[in-house]
Formats: C-alpha cells, structure tokens, sequence
C-alpha cells in the first residue's frame, strides 16, 4: 500500500542523525515538503470518485 511505502520511507529518513548544519536542515525541509506533496496525492485519490463497475 502506498501509505505504508510512505511512513516507512519516512521513518528510514528520519532516523539518521540530526546534525548542526545547513544541509541537513535543508534536507529536513525536502522531506517535510515531500511527505506534504505525496499526503496532498493521497488525499486526491481517496477524494475521487470510484468508477462505476461494468457488469
């Protein structure tokens, strides 16, 4: 399920080290938009419509 694929490809990325610099704080921000853009994705899909099924 591509929920499951996202918290978990989160917490691998989350998991690494906080460091004091500004390249990780940019890296942080990538993610958190990232994670913002596929919630966004998400939240369209569950929006949609189902198509009818053909019988």
């Amino acid at each position: 399920m591509l929920a499951d694929a996202i918290l978990s490809e989160t917490a691998r990325r989350l998991s690494t080290p906080w460091q004091d610099t500004l390249r990780c704080c940019q890296n942080r921000a990538r993610l958190v938009r990232a994670l913002y853009h596929r919630l966004d994705q998400l939240a369209e899909t569950a929006a949609a419509p189902s198509p009818a099924p053909v019988s």
